[in-house]
């Protein structure tokens, strides 16, 4: 656990792994925002359910790259390996989704007090 991030920040390209095959509804694919935050070019394969609407922000980015096979995936690999400039875009383009969410726990904290009694009626 935590030995991700100083990988990521060695990669030239990142594949977020747990999303390229179906492995039941409660796996549906590992955490893209690490390599996205770092401004590293991101593949993920179609199994992303379990950050559904962070991949709706990074797709609507056009900051992620998505592939549905192994054959595919490593087209793309290959593609941002040969693509630098591109792969420095796509990067850049997910590392600013991550910014603009950032304060996300705190909006939600908020949410969540608003429905709790106060602390003095408890």
């Amino acid at each position: 656990m935590g030995e991700l991030r100083k990988f990521y920040s060695l990669a030239e390209v990142v594949f977020v792994g747990r999303t390229l095959v179906d492995l039941g509804p409660r796996q549906h694919g590992s955490d893209m925002i690490e390599p996205a935050a770092l401004a590293k070019p991101v593949i993920v394969g179609p199994f992303t359910g379990n950050f559904a609407e962070v991949m709706n922000r990074f797709r609507a980015a056009e900051a992620m790259a998505e592939v549905n096979t192994p054959a595919e995936l490593r087209g793309r690999m290959n593609e941002l390996l040969r693509r630098k400039e591109w792969a420095k875009e796509l990067g850049r383009r997910a590392q600013q989704v991550v910014r603009e969410q950032r304060g996300a726990t705190q909006r939600n904290l908020e949410v969540v007090l608003q429905h709790l009694p106060p602390a003095s009626a408890r």
